[in-house]
C-alpha cells in the first residue's frame, strides 16, 4: 500500500529534505483515541497520552529538567585549520550581501524541543505514530530529542557565536492548544515557553521568525475529523493562529503559516492510513484532499494576520508560506519529452501551491488537466480572491535540484491513466533518472545514503532562483528558509574529531553561499535571506537521529546531550563576517 501511495501522491523527483523519501512501514495500526469534544479536563488530556503510550513505549523524560542558564565566560574554542584555498572564492571575494540581509538558522518544534508532556502540551499525531508504530520513526521518538525545551538559553548562546541575525523556529500547535480545537483550553504554560524563547532571542540581538505549523497536528483533531482532510480545520487553525499572532505579534515580525505543505499532504495528512478518513476520502485521494484545505487555511490565517495589523493590535510585519521542491533539469537536454517532464514536475510539485498564491488563485493548467476535480477540489471564485496575494514574500526550502526523465510508457499514456504507478507527475522515478544525467554523471556529490538522494547541487541554485523570480514574482523578494546537507556516514564515525570535520557539508554550504552572492550581483535576484538547516543535529522525522544535518554535533548518548561545533559552523561564520554589509 505504501509503495503505491508513494507513486500516486504529488511528489516531484526532487525530494528536498530527503528524510521523507524512505518508505515507512505501515499497519496494522490500533484505532485512534476517541476525540475529546467537550469538558477538556486533565483526565481527558491524560487519556490522549495513554493512547500514545498503549503500545508499551512510555514517554521518556529528559535528564535535564530545568532551564539551563547561559554559560559564564563562554567561548567557541579555537578555529579549525584552513579548510580550502582562497582562490576558490576569488570571484566573490569583494561581494557583499545587501543591507538588511537575513542570515540565520532554522529548526522545527518536533525535531528539537522535547518536553512533549511539559506544560500541559497535548500529543501530536507524530507522538502517536512514533510510540504506537516504532518503526515509523526508526525505533526512536521526539520525547526528548535535543531537549531544547530546557536547554534553549545555552543553545541560543551557542548560535549567537555564529553571528546569525535571525532564528527560525516553529510553534507546536498542541503546546498552545492541547486539544487543538476552537473553544478548547489554551495552555498559558505553553504560551509562556515561547514568550521566554522569543525574549531570549531578542536579548541576544537575534530576530525571531516563527512558523505556525511544521507537521505536528494535534492528535485530538486527527481523531475528531482527520485534521487537514476536513474543512473543519480552517476555523480551528485560524483560532490557533489568532491566539499566537496576538500573543507574539509585537515581537515577531516575520511569519510562516505552514512548512512544506506538499510534503505534509503527500506523506502525513493521511496518517494513520485507513484509520481515520472523512467520508469520501481514501488512501489515494487523501493527499489531494489536503491540498486545497491547507491553501485555504493559509489564506484565511493571512487575512486574520493582516486584519490584526490594520487594527493596530500587532506590529506590521510580513507573512508567507514555506514552499519546497525545485524545478528539475532535463535528464537529456536534447530530449523534448524530458523538457516537458521538467515542466510537469515543476507545476505538480512547486506550482500546485505557488501559482494559487502568487499568480491567479488557481492551480497550474497541467494540474487541472491531469487531476480530476472529484479528487482535487477546485477553488470557488470567492476562495480565489482571498488566496491570490496571500503572501508578502516567497519562502522556499531549497536543498537540492534533481533531473527529470520521461517514464518508459511515455507522458501521454501515463497522464491519461490514474492507475499508472508514475501518475500524476509522469516522470521516471528510478534513482539514476532523478539524480544523474544522460551523460552518466551525477548531478553532484551525494549526501548520506540514508536520505536516498540528497546531493550537493549548489551549482544549480541560480537556475532555481531565476525560475522562481520569473514564474512566481513577489514584491517582498525571496528567502531561502532552509538549506542543508546530510554528511555521509557521520553517524558511523567513532571519534569526535572525525565527526566535526564535515568536509562535504562545508563544501556544499560555501558553494551555495557563493552562488547566492552571484545570483544577487550578476542575476539581480531579490534574495533577502538564507536559513541553514540546522544549528544542531536533531530528530529527523522517520529517520530518527542517525541522519546529521547539524552545524553542531549532539551526543545523544550523553546525559546532557552535549553539543560540539563542527567545522562547517566556523566556515559559515567566517564567510558572513566577510560578506555581510555593516
Amino acid at each position: 500500500m505504501w509503495s503505491k501511495l508513494l507513486n500516486t501522491v504529488l511528489l516531484s523527483v526532487i525530494t528536498t529534505q530527503l528524510a521523507f523519501s524512505q518508505s515507512i512501514p505501515v499497519g496494522p495500526l490500533p484505532s485512534l483515541p476517541t476525540a475529546v469534544t467537550s469538558g477538556y479536563t486533565q483526565q481527558d488530556l491524560d487519556g490522549l497520552w495513554q493512547s500514545v503510550e498503549k503500545g508499551g513505549v512510555s514517554v521518556v523524560p529528559a535528564n535535564v529538567t530545568h532551564v539551563l542558564e547561559p554559560v559564564a565566560n563562554f567561548s567557541v574554542g579555537p578555529d579549525p585549520p584552513r579548510f580550502r584555498p582562497s582562490y576558490l572564492q576569488a570571484s566573490t571575494d569583494s561581494l557583499k550581501f545587501p543591507k538588511g540581509f537575513l542570515y540565520g538558522v532554522s529548526t522545527a518544534a518536533t525535531q528539537v524541543e522535547g518536553g512533549v508532556k511539559e506544560g500541559g502540551r497535548g500529543p501530536s499525531i507524530y507522538d502517536w505514530g512514533c510510540h504506537i508504530l516504532p518503526l515509523f520513526c526508526n525505533n526512536e521518538n521526539p520525547d526528548v530529542t535535543v531537549n531544547e525545551y530546557y536547554q534553549y538559553k545555552q543553545d541560543i548562546q551557542r548560535v549567537k557565536a555564529m553571528g546569525v541575525t535571525t532564528f527560525s523556529f516553529s510553534i507546536a500547535w498542541p503546546r498552545i492548544l492541547p486539544f487543538g480545537t476552537k473553544g478548547s483550553p489554551v495552555s498559558e504554560e505553553g504560551l509562556k515557553f515561547y514568550d521566554d524563547f522569543i525574549d531570549e532571542l531578542l536579548k541576544n540581538g537575534i530576530e525571531p521568525v516563527a512558523t505556525l505549523f511544521h507537521w505536528d497536528a494535534p492528535l485530538n483533531i486527527v481523531a475528531q475529523y482527520g485534521a487537514f482532510l476536513n474543512s473543519s480545520v480552517v476555523d480551528d487553525f485560524n483560532n490557533y493562529a489568532s491566539i499566537v499572532f496576538q500573543r507574539y505579534g509585537k515581537k515577531v515580525k516575520t511569519w510562516h503559516t505552514f512548512n512544506e505543505p506538499r510534503v505534509y499532504c503527500s506523506f502525513y495528512a493521511g496518517f494513520p492510513y485507513e484509520s481515520k478518513y472523512p467520508d469520501g476520502v481514501n488512501t489515494t485521494t487523501a493527499p489531494f484532499t489536503c491540498i486545497p484545505n491547507i491553501i485555504k487555511t493559509h489564506a484565511v490565517a493571512v487575512q486574520t494576520y493582516r486584519n490584526l495589523v490594520s487594527e493596530g493590535k500587532i506590529a506590521k510585519g510580513k507573512i508567507a508560506l514555506k514552499h519546497n521542491g525545485a524545478k528539475p533539469v532535463p535528464f537529456d537536454p536534447n530530449s523534448e519529452s524530458d523538457q516537458e517532464v521538467v515542466e510537469r514536475v515543476a507545476d505538480l510539485g512547486v506550482g500546485i501551491f505557488s501559482q494559487p498564491i502568487y499568480v491567479d488563485g488557481n492551480y497550474p493548467q497541467r494540474v487541472l488537466d491531469t487531476i480530476p476535480a472529484r479528487i482535487l477540489r477546485r477553488f470557488t471564485e470567492e476562495e480565489k480572491k482571498i488566496i491570490k496575494g496571500s503572501a508578502d514574500f516567497y519562502a522556499i526550502d531549497a536543498y537540492a535540484t534533481g533531473a527529470a526523465k520521461t517514464p518508459p510508457e511515455g507522458i501521454e499514456a501515463c497522464a491519461s491513466n490514474m492507475g499508472d504507478p508514475n501518475w500524476p507527475n509522469c516522470v521516471d522515478t528510478s534513482p539514476a533518472a532523478g539524480h544523474s544525467l544522460a551523460t552518466g554523471w551525477a548531478l553532484g556529490a551525494a549526501g548520506d545514503l540514508i536520505t536516498r538522494g540528497g546531493a550537493d547541487t549548489s551549482q544549480l541554485l541560480r537556475y532555481q532562483l531565476n525560475w522562481l523570480t520569473t514564474t512566481y514574482p513577489s514584491p517582498g523578494g525571496i528567502y531561502i528558509t532552509e538549506f542543508g546537507f546530510a554528511e555521509p556516514f557521520e553517524a558511523m564515525l567513532p571519534e569526535l574529531y572525525q565527526i566535526t570535520w564535515d568536509e562535504r557539508r562545508s563544501n556544499y554550504l560555501l558553494d551555495y553561499l557563493n552562488e547566492a552572492l552571484l545570483a544577487i550581483h550578476e542575476d539581480k535576484i531579490d534574495l533577502r535571506g538564507v536559513f541553514f538547516w540546522t544549528p544542531y543535529d536533531n530528530f529527523e522525522w522517520n529517520l530518527g537521529t542517525p541522519v546529521k544535518y547539524g552545524l553542531q554535533h549532539v551526543n545523544f548518548s550523553s546525559p546532557g546531550l552535549d553539543r560540539a561545533y563542527k567545522q562547517s559552523f566556523f566556515q559559515v561564520r567566517n564567510f558572513f563576517e566577510q560578506h555581510l554589509s555593516n
